[in-house]
């Protein structure tokens, strides 16, 4: 089998929407340079640039934006699958927004991308103390999980999942992070993937690719982390003691 990483990013490489630190750049220089590692996330490629930097990126198989819907590759766009939203959904959370007791909107609400649309109450224009405010108001309210249950209500046909601190995303049924999985094993039949991300609860934007691979014959794992520590100390565990991150990968000691 042929070890294969897939990371998501917010939350998982990066702190929410800020740039990837400079130690763990340079932690996730080394590992990309003698592991296959693939990035998946629910951002476009704009923004993924400004997380991940240049040297980190060109050392990834593939990277994996809005969701799976883009596929780039030496900084190039290998493929897309776009999609054009109905304007009644936009309208619908629109009018949910409005009626949120939230008391802050810092502009962005809705950003269509390729394949996904991307909402949030606060705005998408929030600074990283705003988005933990709000992040902290949903986890208290659970509105997040409410406007998911309304917009399902009136459109089925699509899926939704929280992403983030502040965001929904919004896609055709199906269009998930695992939708890379098929690319993924094209390019490694004998794959062993393990996938990290740190929004494997329900309705998290992780869990669709975490239950996909829990679903394969294989071995298989989804890691859900803390944040960039957890991840960087969780893939220290899978080398041995004292190892340097450019010798071979063993999975022996991945904490259960």
């Amino acid at each position: 089998m042929t070890p294969v990483f897939i990371f998501d990013i917010d939350g998982t490489l990066t702190a929410p929407r800020q740039p990837m630190s400079r130690p763990m750049a340079d932690f996730m220089e080394r590992f990309a340079g003698s592991a296959a590692v693939f990035l998946v996330t629910g951002s476009d490629w704009p923004k993924v640039c400004e997380q991940v930097p240049e040297r980190v990126r060109r050392l990834c198989r593939g990277i994996f934006c809005c969701a799976g819907a883009e596929h780039w590759r030496d900084e190039q766009r290998i493929a897309d699958r776009p999609f054009e939203f109905p304007e009644d959904l936009i309208v619908r959370f629109t009018g949910l927004a409005n009626v949120s007791p939230y008391p802050y909107r810092l502009g962005r609400h809705v950003e269509r991308r390729t394949g996904l649309l991307n909402v949030s109450v606060v705005g998408r224009n929030a600074d990283r103390k705003a988005r933990a405010a709000y992040r902290k108001y949903d986890d208290q309210t659970g509105e997040r999980r409410w406007i998911v249950e309304q917009l399902r209500l009136h459109f089925p046909d699509f899926d939704y999942s929280i992403g983030g601190d502040i965001s929904i995303d919004i896609a055709p049924r199906g269009w998930s992070k695992a939708q890379v999985l098929p690319t993924v094993l094209a390019e490694v039949p004998d794959a062993a993937i393990r996938f990290f991300g740190d929004r494997m609860e329900t309705g998290g934007n992780d869990l669709p690719l975490a239950d996909a691979l829990g679903a394969l014959a294989g071995d298989h794992l989804a890691i859900a982390v803390a944040g960039p520590d957890d991840t960087q100390s969780r893939l220290a565990a899978l080398t041995e003691e004292g190892r340097r991150m450019a010798e071979p990968i063993t999975f022996e000691a991945m904490p259960a």
